[in-house]
């Protein structure tokens, strides 16, 4: 295996060579022995200065090749935007007006990092009116194929749709999510979640039964929760 590599080095090496020499013939061609020069004179024999400009050549190429080699890759510069930046900035533009109307406030950790942020909604009735609930998105760089991984991070928090970790149960997050949709829809999703939860389908067990069995039981723990209630922002 060696002794082949080898014979393919040679071989190349040998071309390289004889490349060169035909196009150093070409530079400084001159007559054949005998041949009458453009001055009237009769050429000799090549000479060993010749055989050297050859090889010095044949040296500087190699020499120019093994630079390229070690030369360090160019940098790889990032897009200036991408597709879901794109798709986010769009989204926060519309937001603007929409949110106005709406008990909704959007927090940046960076002005520049859209894909991080944190929604807190202001439920204006129901059993959690009066408390504040944060809700960190992480938009993938996937958006708007995948939807934004969305946590509670409010604690503690008593919903049949949001476990007491965070995790929140809402279709649009999940199997019922289509490229049409955007943060709006979401944050729209999460305020439909304090309108009207839904106990059928809890992720919280606990929360879930108890607000179909016991209402009276289940909005005294919605009050207590909100009276222990910490936020935790950026």
């Amino acid at each position: 295996m060696l002794n082949l590599r080898k014979r393919k080095e040679e071989v190349a090496q040998r071309r390289q060579a004889e490349k060169i020499r035909s196009e150093t013939q070409k530079q400084y061609k001159r007559p054949r022995d005998g041949e009458q020069t453009s001055d009237g004179a009769v050429s000799g024999p090549q000479t060993d200065g010749d055989v050297s400009a050859i090889v010095r050549l044949f040296q500087q190429r190699r020499a120019e090749n093994e630079r390229q080699e070690a030369a360090p890759p160019p940098p790889v510069t990032a897009p200036v935007a991408s597709v879901s930046h794109k798709c986010l900035q769009m989204d926060f533009t519309s937001l603007e007006e929409d949110l106005a109307h709406v008990p909704v406030s959007i927090h940046f950790s960076s002005g520049t990092d859209l894909h991080n942020f944190v929604v807190r909604i202001h439920p204006p009735t129901g059993c959690w009116a009066g408390g504040e609930f944060d809700f960190l998105f992480n938009v993938p760089p996937t958006y708007r194929f995948d939807p934004p991984k969305v946590r509670c991070i409010t604690k503690p928090i008593y919903h049949p749709n949001i476990s007491p970790d965070g995790d929140v149960c809402l279709s649009i997050l999940r199997e019922a999510w289509s490229p049409v949709m955007n943060i709006q829809a979401c944050i729209f999703g999460l305020l439909y979640l304090f309108h009207e939860p839904n106990s059928s389908d809890p992720l919280n067990h606990e929360a879930g039964e108890l607000m179909a069995t016991n209402p009276a039981a289940f909005r005294e723990r919605v009050r207590r929760s909100l009276m222990q209630q910490r936020r935790t922002i950026f």
